[in-house]
């Protein structure tokens, strides 16, 4: 049981440096895209219901599409972080996104001034 628990802080530190790099990712994708699109709806529509066509494929399947992807690409491991990250980004995009342009629209131009 002891050998568990030394293993718990490495693999610990791999998960939460997975998840924060993801969500630093998914950020710096979701954030300039809301400000592009937040006065565009049509295009707003668009990229909100592409993001939410992603959180409808199930976890495990995202990362068994992604072996070939990754795979004929020749540029990143095909197995381990690589799609882990990626899938997690992917999944991340959605909510960042949305709730983005929801509170860009619901900012004030005028600054509450009459």
């Amino acid at each position: 049981m002891s050998e568990l628990l030394r293993g718990l802080p490495p693999l610990l530190a791999s998960h939460l440096e997975l998840a924060l790099l993801a969500l630093a990712i998914a950020t710096a994708i979701s954030l300039p895209v809301a400000m592009f699109v937040a006065s565009r709806p049509r295009a707003a529509f668009v990229l909100v219901a592409a993001a939410g066509v992603v959180q409808t494929v199930p976890g495990l399947a995202l990362l068994a599409l992604m072996v070939p992807v990754l795979a004929k690409t020749g540029w990143l491991s095909p197995f381990g972080f690589p799609p882990a990250l990626i899938a997690l980004t992917l999944y991340a995009i959605l909510p960042i996104l949305r709730n983005a342009i929801t509170g860009l629209r619901g900012v004030d131009v005028d600054g509450g001034r009459r």
